[in-house]
């Protein structure tokens, strides 16, 4: 038969925990696993670590807010996802395995994990999208493979005690954990446009009020008066609309934490 148990318990203490075959236990659900009998009938190993640091990576950080503000500081910013490990690694085998298993069609391991909700300051620019994904440990690269890969489907639910769950159903037995994600549609270069484009018009408008100046006599006039105002005003929108971005980027860079801000609506 297939072999289950769970491990219910504190999230912000994992020495208080209850190990059961069943899900009735009152306290939050940490873990839960179902995996499969093979042809042998074989006991199941599961080691459970309550920290991923002893599956060193070079794709997930340890902080996402400076992860953050480093990406948006960064001269070479880019849109790859922020993302961290926030649930139990479990590492699960048949006892007498030495190898990881493959299961054939039709069969796979069921894990539950309770993960650990965070909300990241980010700048005002970089609306995230939070995510989960189950994922699993190549140990010849050290590396956490996500996406098809990862052999998993990962499914989102909430416990009976509303605690947030994520369900991971995997082809094949090695050490498992949930990332989560942060990504952000945030695109450098269309600032960079928006800045070139500020810049040409607070030049073309430079050059208007210096066109109007050797003109005495339309000065005089009303119209050209109203739009000589208008185009001071304008001018000194885009100037202060600089201005605050760079007090922004540079309170980012020298505090190394991003700045949730946003505009007034007189100067929108």
């Amino acid at each position: 038969d297939d072999t289950s148990f769970t491990v219910s318990g504190d999230q912000s203490d994992y020495t208080n925990t209850n190990l059961g075959d069943s899900a009735g236990d009152k306290k939050p659900l940490l873990f839960s696993v179902k995996v499969p009998a093979n042809d042998k009938k074989s006991a199941i190993t599961a080691i459970l670590y309550d920290t991923p640091k002893f599956y060193p990576d070079k794709l997930t950080v340890e902080d996402f807010t400076s992860a953050l503000a480093e990406q948006f500081t960064s001269p070479n910013r880019s849109k790859k996802a922020m993302m961290r490990v926030v649930s139990m690694v479990t590492e699960i085998k048949y006892a007498e395995s030495t190898e990881n298993v493959e299961f054939k069609s039709g069969k796979e391991i069921e894990l539950k994990y309770s993960v650990k909700e965070e909300k990241p300051k980010a700048h005002y620019k970089m609306a995230l999208k939070q995510s989960y994904e189950c994922v699993f440990y190549n140990t010849d690269n050290d590396t956490w493979v996500t996406g098809e890969k990862s052999g998993c489907i990962t499914k989102e639910e909430i416990g009976s005690n509303g605690e947030k769950l994520v369900s991971c159903q995997c082809s094949h037995m090695t050490s498992f954990a949930v990332l989560m994600s942060f990504d952000s549609d945030y695109d450098p270069l269309e600032e960079t446009v928006t800045s070139i484009l500020l810049g040409i018009s607070l030049g073309c408008l430079f050059f208007t009020i210096i066109a109007y100046l050797p003109a005495k006599e339309m000065l005089r006039t009303r119209s050209v008066r109203i739009n000589l105002l208008l185009v001071t005003s304008l001018m000194f929108s885009i100037i202060v609309f600089y201005f605050m971005e760079l007090v922004v980027t540079t309170n980012v860079k020298e505090n190394h934490v991003p700045l949730r801000t946003t505009l007034p609506p007189s100067l929108v």
